[in-house]
Order: C-alpha cells, then sequence, then structure tokens
C-alpha cells in the first residue's frame, strides 16, 4: 500500500470502531433502539459494522420531499 491508501485505510478502521463502539453503549442503555445509518457517504462502511442496522442512503431529501408534498 502507499501513504494515501494507509491513511484512508486507518481512518475507515478508526471511524467504523469509534461508530461500533458508541452504538454498542447506546444498546446497552436503550436494548431496543433501532439503529438508522443515512447519508451517501456512509455506504462506505456498512461493511465494517457488525450490528443491526438500516440504511437510508437518502434520508434527510425523502423528508424535505414529504414536507414540501403536504
Amino acid at each position: 500500500k502507499n501513504t494515501d491508501e494507509a491513511i484512508s485505510s486507518g481512518m475507515m478502521v478508526g471511524i467504523s470502531g469509534a461508530v461500533e463502539k458508541a452504538v454498542e453503549k447506546l444498546l446497552k442503555i436503550y436494548p431496543e433502539a433501532k439503529i438508522v445509518i443515512t447519508g451517501e457517504g456512509s455506504k462506505n462502511f456498512l461493511k465494517e459494522f457488525r450490528f443491526k442496522y438500516f440504511w437510508r442512503e437518502f434520508l434527510t431529501l425523502e423528508g424535505v420531499n414529504f414536507v414540501l408534498e403536504k
């Protein structure tokens, strides 16, 4: 790997690990919580997560459209 790939890989591991730990703590407090992952960039992390989640790439835009259609 070159330096850019190594940095990118380290960031992926670090960010996904931080999210994993935050979700773990959240689920200890709220065991019935549903985890929703959103945003276009989030798809790069999905394969890293070991917890159950729902993924909606464009959830914010879907919400805006819902409001505008009313």
